[in-house]
């Protein structure tokens, strides 16, 4: 920050520390002085701003990225724990996936309050939880895929026609109704988990 005098005769801008004008020589004492920023400083502002900005950005999607990678290995998981309708292991897998996002949450994302932290930790959980659905609909109905590809190459040639879609009935509605509550459960974990170890 600097102080600059105009001057009343010419309107020439001075330094404030200057007692004379330098183009006409005015008289300066007694004349007001103003606190302006100079270039440099304005120039330092605005890189300091753009680069908390650019941290600010890079940590605002940390909490969408830990969802989709948590999600992205717990699909696998929980597809091969619930293969043919476990539905019961989904829903612990699916609680795990949130507990270890809003841990991650809490850790590497820019939260700032713990209630900032809550939410960013049950949105975090809440895209594992998608995927954990995800995972469960197909653990449960690859069953009847399996049986249906092996039927069409021929190897149950006796059996009944409507076999894949009795198997299939039978386990989708549960997958996605058990799918849905792991859901509910790991964005209600994901929240748990990063307001517990918010710093």
């Amino acid at each position: 920050m600097g102080y600059t005098v105009k001057c009343p005769q010419c309107n020439e801008i001075n330094s404030g520390s200057r007692l004379n004008c330098v183009k006409c020589q005015t008289n300066l004492i007694g004349v007001s002085r103003k606190h302006e920023e100079t270039a440099t400083e304005v120039s330092n502002i605005k890189i300091g701003d753009g680069q908390v900005s650019k941290a600010i950005e890079k940590n605002s999607n940390a909490h969408i990225n830990i969802g989709l990678i948590v999600g992205a290995i717990g699909f696998f998981i929980i597809s091969f724990f619930t293969f043919g309708g476990s539905f019961c292991g989904g829903l612990f897998i699916s609680i795990g996936m949130g507990v270890i996002s809003g841990l991650l949450t809490a850790r590497y994302a820019n939260t700032g309050t713990i209630d900032n932290a809550s939410r960013l930790g049950a949105i975090s959980g809440g895209i594992a939880g998608v995927f954990a659905l995800l995972g469960q609909v197909f653990g449960g109905i690859l069953p009847s895929m399996i049986f249906g590809m092996f039927q069409t190459l021929g190897t149950f040639p006796d059996a009944n026609a409507n076999m894949g879609k009795e198997i299939f009935s039978a386990f989708f509605m549960p997958s996605v109704l058990n799918g849905i509550i792991g859901l509910i459960a790991s964005s209600i974990a994901g929240s748990t988990s990063a307001s517990r170890n918010f710093r």
